[in-house]
């Protein structure tokens, strides 16, 4: 299916809008999946699309929340169980500095760096993973991540949603 084709087709099924961006923020949060998804792209799309069909913003942003705040801990616990392998899978494999710089970036900066790496293209869906990888206390983890969850999703959505906003009245 193409962009246009799956816009269209939330277009005709606007209620589906939010369970689309969870499945998209969740995919973009997973290690490894994170690569090769467009993410960015239709959510912003779905955002637009989503204000045109009367939709809420906080509907949107609690679903594309829960789907990144998942995929993050799904990257952690990657991280955590496979901490002694990791660096041979692909990509890391074919890119054998960015474990260590990624783990070097996590040690420095600590939550602050997990909170700044979602906001951060090749370290957003990276980072959970290297503070899997650090053992990062679970629970530490956890609170930041729920937490930059909430604003990324917010600070992604807003420019359509509202641009639309803007444009249909």
């Amino acid at each position: 299916m193409t962009f246009d084709g799956l816009f269209e087709f939330l277009r005709l099924h606007p209620v589906l809008i939010p369970a689309m961006l969870f499945v998209v923020a969740l995919g973009e949060a997973v290690v490894f999946t994170s690569p090769l998804m467009p993410a960015t792209v239709l959510l912003l799309g779905m955002g637009g699309l989503h204000q045109a069909a009367g939709g809420s913003f906080g509907s949107i942003v609690a679903a594309a929340s829960v789907g990144t705040f998942l995929g993050d801990v799904a990257s952690y616990a990657i991280g955590r169980v496979y901490r002694d392998t990791i660096g041979g899978w692909w990509p890391l494999r074919k890119n054998p500095d960015w474990l260590p710089r990624a783990k070097g970036f996590m040690q420095r900066w600590g939550i602050a760096g997990l909170f700044g790496s979602k906001f951060l293209g090749p370290l957003r869906w990276f980072g959970p993973t290297v503070c899997g990888v650090l053992q990062m206390p679970t629970a530490q983890f956890l609170a930041v991540t729920a937490m930059a969850s909430l604003v990324w999703s917010a600070v992604l959505l807003a420019p359509s949603f509202y641009a639309v906003a803007a444009v249909v009245k």
